[in-house]
Order: structure tokens, then C-alpha cells, then sequence
């Protein structure tokens, strides 16, 4: 009887955490400082760091909507501002941009050459609207690019409609299931399960990339 009687009590803790941990990265999801670490995520993502920001805008999604457009932007704006960098130190750096980029964390010769034979047999447009959706990272590709001196300013175009398409679409999914939890009830209820939930499916989800 005494075990069942603390149950209630177990229950309301756990909600009474999950609340305030909910409420704790609601004030960090539409803080002004989300935005910037988004944009500065977005811009390492395109240069040096490995992981999308579509993760740090899904996760952000379980905290706000009403701000996830300026996020979003944020990101876009940095996928863009990095992607140039990228092109354009590789066109006037080849050897430099090359070696860096072999250096960089899940970065293999096999997907060097996988995207060097896409943009080749494929041609730039396609090559670029195809990259977000290949599994390889998109530095690859821009490095790529710019060690062939092709003309990164009609590159720009395509490869900012292509990962647009994408994160957009991530972020779209990540935020209709966070209002569809948040109409259940489920959302601060569960948070701490949920947010870790979408923690692990990423990682499986990237892991199975990177081992491709």
C-alpha cells in the first residue's frame, strides 16, 4: 500500500521536472542568443564541424514555434555564408582546402570520389540539388567544386535551394510533431523522454551515414 500510495507523488515530481526542464529550453529556444548559435553552427557546418543544423533547429523546435522562422533563417544564413567561404577558399587554396578537408572528422576518400564522379557525370546543378539528400557532407562537394574552379557564384544558386529544400523540410517535420505532442498534452508532460528520443534517432540516423 505504501508503494502505491507514493506513486502519485512519484508522478507529480516527475511532471513538476519535466515542466520546468520544458519551460527552461523554451526561454533558450527563443532567446536571442539561439539565433546566433544557430547561424554560428550553420556556418562551422559548411566549413569544419560535422553535424547539420537541422538537429540543433529540430531540437529547438520542442521548445518554441513562434521563433522557429527566425531560426530557421538564421541557419540558412549560415549554411550560405559558410558555403561560400568553403568554395571560395578551395578555388583559391586548392592544395590547402583539400588536405584540411581530409583532415576533418568523417570526412573519407570514398566520398571524395563519389561526389567528384556525381558533379562530373551529373553536372553542377544536379550535383548540388542532389548533395543534401547523398550522405556527403557538403564541404566535399564545395571543396570539390572549388579545386575545379568552377564559377562559384553560379554554384551559390544550387547548392542554397538544395540544402534549403532539406533543412527546410527537417525543421517542417520537426515542428508539426511538436505541435501534434503539444496538442496531446505530451509535450512538457514528457519532454526530457522526448527530447532524448530525438537525440537518438539522429545519432542512429548519422551513424548509419557515416558507415555507408
Amino acid at each position: 500500500m505504501s508503494a502505491l500510495a507514493t506513486l502519485p507523488s512519484t508522478r507529480h515530481r516527475w511532471t513538476e521536472v519535466a515542466h520546468r526542464m520544458h519551460d527552461g529550453w523554451r526561454r533558450i529556444a527563443e532567446s536571442d542568443a539561439a539565433v546566433v548559435a544557430v547561424l554560428l553552427w550553420a556556418v562551422g557546418e559548411a566549413t569544419v564541424q560535422p553535424i547539420v543544423p537541422d538537429l540543433a533547429l529540430g531540437l529547438l523546435a520542442l521548445g518554441t514555434r513562434r521563433r522557429l522562422p527566425r531560426l530557421l533563417l538564421a541557419a540558412l544564413l549560415g549554411m550560405a555564408l559558410g558555403g561560400i567561404c568553403t568554395l571560395l577558399t578551395a578555388e583559391l587554396a586548392p592544395s590547402m582546402a583539400t588536405g584540411v578537408l581530409l583532415h576533418l572528422p568523417f570526412i573519407h576518400p570514398r566520398g571524395v570520389a563519389e561526389a567528384d564522379a556525381y558533379l562530373r557525370s551529373h553536372g553542377m546543378a544536379r550535383g548540388f540539388l542532389h548533395q543534401p539528400w547523398s550522405g556527403i557532407p557538403f564541404k566535399v562537394w564545395a571543396v570539390d567544386a572549388g579545386t575545379r574552379r568552377l564559377d562559384p557564384w553560379s554554384v551559390v544558386p544550387w547548392f542554397v535551394a538544395g540544402r534549403t529544400l532539406r533543412i527546410a523540410a527537417v525543421t517542417s517535420v520537426a515542428a508539426g510533431c511538436a505541435a501534434l505532442l503539444g496538442r496531446a498534452r505530451l509535450l512538457r508532460a514528457g519532454f526530457p523522454v522526448i527530447a532524448i528520443l530525438a537525440l537518438a534517432l539522429f545519432a542512429v540516423g548519422f551513424v548509419q551515414i557515416v558507415v555507408a
